[in-house]
């Protein structure tokens, strides 16, 4: 991260200045720091990928970003980009937790399909007239 109060460069005319934000003395160029991170990217393949409802809340949050910026309101941009971020974080974790849900479901399903021991006490014909009669 750099300082914000060290001095910049215009990056039209190249003159050393004190400002971050403002016009540059010497050519009048509109001087605005760099834009925060809007994690639009991450949002959409969280969103894809992990869980949509929390995901499309990323989403609006990441537009949200640089509809602030352009306005030239770097506070409003700043958190609706650390939003954007929770909800990212928030959305991956959801998908992880239901990744896990769905697995250990599947893995007990698994489980229950498996035949038990068969009894030795019945005969292999009476095994399998108790299943036909289950199965009809």
């Amino acid at each position: 991260m750099s300082n914000p109060e060290a001095p910049v460069a215009c990056p039209y005319c190249h003159e050393r200045l004190q400002i971050t934000f403002g016009n540059c003395p010497r050519c009048g160029q509109l001087i605005r720091p760099q834009p925060p991170k809007d994690y639009f990217i991450e949002s959409i393949l969280a969103m894809g990928l992990c869980c949509v409802p929390i995901g499309i809340a990323a989403l609006f949050q990441a537009i949200k970003v640089d509809q602030h910026y352009q306005r030239g309101d770097l506070v409003a941009a700043k958190a609706a980009s650390d939003q954007a971020r929770t909800y990212v974080i928030w959305t991956v974790a959801a998908g992880v937790v239901s990744a896990v849900i769905v697995a250990i479901w599947f893995f007990m399903m698994i489980l229950n399909e498996q035949e038990p021991e068969p009894d030795p006490e019945f005969t292999t014909t009476q095994r399998l007239l108790t299943k036909r009669e289950i199965s009809l």
